[in-house]
């Protein structure tokens, strides 16, 4: 018989099954006889791999795993890129952790009590373009592409692995971009999944740039919720410059639905323009800001209805929906602006010049919206109605409006933007045929003592993000003329025909104009005019907003008075213009006052745009 020394394979066999049960009792023993130190060596490769941040266990560090998992460390600090490479850096003083050891070796993870005590944060960079595809790519469903923006409160109803979380003295400081910096103190947040009967709760106090913010959410018999039922759904967001609140239902079915009513009231948009920006960006005036709606989501599928926006004197009403079955969220409705003049719905040139359309984060939604505007009264006392579509496709916008009567004429615009591959590429197209010089002298408020029907169009195309930088970089061509009309102004008159007629009367006045970096010129200018030959050129400097005109007659011999030149000047800033003529000295162009768009304020002056070197516009359609 086979024997070793001491022991014999009888033996061996008799004592097969204590020795299987010795080793298997080791192994399940070896995860409690190992050092803290490896399980802190594992958990900072795992948090490594999972946030793309180092983590550095500096303190403190104890783990434990029976009969409870407790972990418990102190000064964790880490550093790193996450979001769009955006760099992001801080600490922790404390991280404590507990669950079930038996859930814990069986893979069923579920943290009973988690807590972050005091972690301190600095994000330096711009993270919210990419937001729409972190919240994509990290929630849980089938397939990724399926996964939409609202499935986040499911995530945490039925995917998260924390029955209670609480962080306590959080700070954050995100440097979000120049002079844009947002801070977030004594940052205080519980959150609780349904267990027991509970409801689910979530909880949260702190100081953003020193103003107070309270925000809780509760869903009301969150186990109807998950079988299909109606539950109660409340949300609040409490703040001194902005309050949210929503009251209503939602259930989880094949999908989320949802339906109740928010109101979001911002009572001062000085105060609330002051809470994220520097005071010198900011307009003091005492506008507040209310918008309410009645809201369903249902097949992924956020409606707006009867959606009401107040801002004092604007108002508009809307239905609009938001369509989350698609890569990016599809927004399609209709505003409705109520009847109103221009000066109270046109914003002011200021307010213009702060527009940055790569705010707007367009490459995260497509759009097709359409604004109906129910009577837009000029300074002429005519009423206009335009009907604008909104379109945002692949990142690109499109404004579009098509045949708009005005001015007893027809006008057709259209502006586009996308931000391009290095700097944002703006293209506007304007046409116009037939307007009434005299109803367009009303409307500006300027009395040139001239009539015609006006035609023209033009194109513009430059680059930037916002108007100054369209203005710097622009390059326009295009054309205008002026039928059947004529001049009344005696001085005008004498200097263009020689003679003290009633009018100067024209068959055409045509001209081409061209220009870039915010300057126009036309050097064809040209009449078709009985007896005389009147030619001239004009310019037109949008960032010095001054114009010239200049305007020669060539006067044949008529009585015995030998043949002569006139002429008629016009120039200076555009709301101040003075007319020289052969005729007489200069002359002040009257304005009426009250009836200037306010789109170009009189005491305004324009800053140079911040733009280094020189940036060409090619001759192209650069939006095709």
């Amino acid at each position: 018989m086979l024997q070793f020394e001491g022991l014999s394979v009888t033996w061996i066999r008799s004592k097969i099954t204590m020795i299987f049960l010795v080793i298997l009792l080791g192994l399940i023993a070896t995860p409690f006889l190992l050092p803290s130190s490896v399980y802190q060596n594992l958990l900072e490769q795992q948090l490594d791999k999972s946030t793309g941040l180092d983590f550095q266990f500096k303190g403190e560090f104890s783990f434990s795993l029976f009969p409870t998992v407790i972990l418990e460390a102190e000064n964790v600090d880490f550093y790193g890129t996450m979001i769009g490479e955006v760099e992001t850096l801080g600490s922790i003083e404390k991280i404590s952790l507990e669950l079930d050891g038996l859930d814990f070796l069986t893979g069923d993870i579920h943290v009973d009590d988690f807590l972050l005590y005091n972690p301190r944060m600095t994000i330096n960079g711009d993270f919210t373009p990419h937001l729409p595809d972190v919240i994509r790519t990290n929630l849980s469903a089938a397939r990724k592409e399926d996964i939409r923006y609202l499935e986040v409160l499911l995530h945490f109803m039925e995917d998260s692995v924390f029955e209670k979380a609480k962080l306590n003295e959080g700070t954050l400081q995100w440097n979000k971009g120049e002079d844009k910096v947002i801070t977030i103190q004594k940052l205080e947040v519980n959150l609780e999944k349904p267990s027991g009967g509970k409801d689910f709760t979530l909880e949260s106090n702190l100081y953003i740039n020193n103003r107070s913010v309270d925000l809780n959410m509760r869903l009301q018999r969150p186990d109807d919720f998950l079988r299909g039922f109606r539950s109660d759904l409340a949300f609040q967001l409490d703040s001194a410059p902005l309050k949210v609140d929503f009251q209503g239902n939602a259930a989880r079915r094949q999908s989320f639905v949802a339906q109740g009513d928010v109101r979001l009231d911002i009572p001062s948009v000085y105060d609330y323009c002051t809470w994220f920006n520097k005071r010198e960006f900011c307009e003091e005036k005492s506008e507040n800001v209310l918008i309410k709606s009645h809201v369903k989501l249902r097949d992924q599928r956020l409606q707006l209805e009867d959606l009401l926006y107040t801002h004092n004197p604007s108002q508009f009403s809307a239905n609009v929906a938001v369509d989350f079955k698609y890569a990016l969220p599809l927004i399609t409705g209709d505003l409705i602006v109520p009847a109103q003049t221009v000066q109270a719905n046109a914003p002011s040139f200021e307010k213009i010049k702060k527009i940055n359309f790569e705010n707007f984060l367009f490459d995260t939604f497509d759009a097709d919206v359409n604004v109906k505007y129910l009577g837009l009264q000029l300074a002429n006392g005519e009423t206009i109605s335009p009907n604008v579509n909104l379109n945002v496709n692949d990142g690109r916008l499109t404004v579009t409006s098509d045949r708009l009567n005005i001015l007893g004429g027809i006008s057709n615009v259209r502006f586009r933007w996308n931000k391009g591959m290095d700097n944002g590429v703006m293209d506007l197209r304007m046409d116009v045929r037939a307007v009434s010089i005299k109803e367009l002298q009303k409307a500006t408020g300027m009395d040139l003592q001239t009539n015609g029907a006006l035609n023209f169009f033009f194109e513009i195309q430059s680059q930037g993000h916002n108007l100054m930088q369209f203005l710097k970089t622009s390059k326009v061509h295009g054309e205008f003329s002026i039928l059947d009309g004529h001049f009344k102004q005696p001085d005008v008159i004498q200097s263009l025909n020689g003679q003290n007629l009633g009018m100067f009367e024209f068959a055409e006045i045509k001209g081409h104009f061209k220009g870039e970096r915010g300057e126009v010129t036309s050097d064809d200018i040209k009449f078709v005019a009985p007896f005389v030959d009147v030619e001239g050129l004009a310019n037109l400097n949008m960032l010095d907003r001054t114009l010239t005109v200049q305007l020669t007659s060539t006067i044949p011999p008529t009585d015995g008075k030998a043949a002569h030149k006139g002429y008629v000047h016009i120039v200076g800033p555009i709301n101040q213009l003075m007319m020289r003529t052969s005729a007489n000295n200069d002359k002040p162009i009257i304005q009426e006052k009250g009836l200037h768009s306010g789109l170009i304020p009189n005491n305004e002056k324009l800053a140079e745009p911040a733009i280094d070197g020189d940036l060409v516009v090619e001759e192209t359609d650069l939006l095709d």
